[in-house]
């Protein structure tokens, strides 16, 4: 995250700042995967510190309390599912997620492949793991396609090869992982082991990274992402070739980093709050001017995000994104024409997977 706010901040300040201000980024904080240092820092960057704002946040331990207390503009990458409601958190691409959005995705994701059953695996104990996949179950199963396996009580860490040797007598067609990156891979390498032909849809790991050093076992791997495709045509995408020019220039290691573009939305939002609050730069007003916008994209990065109503709400229709691993690159697939994006009308009229069909982009969707 941190590079991606830098690069984002450096890039703004090379173009005049915000109302004549340049931003700086005061310090980086790293909690250590520890949550009682994370409510530490969250005390000393609030009240030693006195911070205006904090930006990049992605800490799994991230607890909104003090942050709501003292009304600190907060933003970040929404990976707790703890950012909606209070209108000074700010997660990139809106902080309300709505959990039936991703068996529409994974059920498209199914037909169009021409495949009807699915197995899932999820960490036992993990409510953001096990939840995301058991949500998938039981709307799948409404829809009409066919669970057959599931496990999801993995131990995080553990070893997945059992599950894919039950997987494999099973007959799923695809499978469907929240584990994190490193099980992911690690369920490739089994899958490729004992010869599995099955699709594979990872909620983690869609980072260069991790594809340079894994590629022989992630090839034709799905993933979906709110932001635009890094390797999407940057003739119809110019917000891409923005952020892929400054950070080539200013953090070029950290290019084609999966959270560094969360960064620099977090960074792009937070400077368009200071923009809009102008002379009257208060951290209420910041959050005022934020929640007043309707139709954001961080530049044209993400899909739409209406801030009147996306702390509380997804917006509906849902654009997301699909890549496939198609070489040494995340590939877009299933758009039409140029569009990077699919979206789907997911509301209460419409709860299940049932109508995975299109519908047209909202006004203001980078690409159209």
């Amino acid at each position: 995250m941190v590079p991606g706010v830098r690069a984002y901040f450096d890039y703004l300040d090379a173009h005049g700042g915000v109302n004549g201000r340049k931003i700086n980024l005061a310090d980086s904080l790293d909690d250590g995967s520890n949550p009682s240092q994370f409510s530490q820092l969250t005390h000393t960057l609030i009240d030693q510190d006195h911070a205006f704002a904090a930006v990049g946040v992605a800490s799994p331990f991230f607890a909104p309390n003090y942050f709501d207390e003292t009304c600190t503009p907060t933003y970040g990458y929404n990976v707790t599912s703890n950012w909606a409601g209070e209108p000074n958190l700010f997660a990139s691409g809106g902080s309300a997620l709505v959990i039936a959005q991703v068996p529409v995705e994974v059920a498209y994701l199914m037909k169009q492949n021409h495949i009807h059953s699915f197995a899932t695996l999820a960490y036992g104990g993990v409510p953001e793991s096990s939840g995301v996949c058991g949500e998938v179950n039981t709307y799948l199963a409404k829809a009409g396609f066919t669970q057959a396996y599931t496990d999801l009580n993995v131990n995080y860490g553990g070893n997945v090869t059992p599950d894919i040797q039950r997987m494999r007598s099973s007959g799923a067609q695809l499978v469907m992982t929240c584990m994190d990156v490193t099980q992911n891979v690690q369920m490739a390498q089994s899958i490729k082991q004992y010869g599995l032909k099955i699709k594979q849809y990872w909620l983690n790991g869609s980072d260069q990274d991790v594809l340079n050093q894994y590629q022989s076992v992630m090839q034709g791997v799905y993933f979906g992402v709110q932001h635009v495709p890094l390797t999407a045509p940057t003739q119809y995408y110019p917000g891409l070739a923005t952020y892929l020019a400054a950070m080539k220039q200013y953090e070029p290691k950290y290019t084609y980093d999966e959270l560094a573009i969360q960064g620099w939305a977090s960074a792009a939002l937070f400077a368009e709050g200071v923009k809009l609050a102008g002379s009257d730069l208060t951290q209420a007003n910041v959050i005022k001017q934020t929640n007043l916008l309707t139709s954001y994209t961080a530049g044209g990065l993400y899909a739409v995000a209406d801030w009147t109503t996306a702390h509380t709400t997804e917006d509906s229709p849902f654009c997301d994104a699909y890549i496939q691993v198609q070489g040494k690159k995340y590939a877009p697939v299933f758009g039409k024409g140029h569009q990077v994006y699919v979206c789907f009308d997911v509301n209460k009229s419409n709860p299940t997977p049932t109508n995975t069909t299109p519908v047209a982009a909202p006004v203001g969707t980078p690409g159209s």
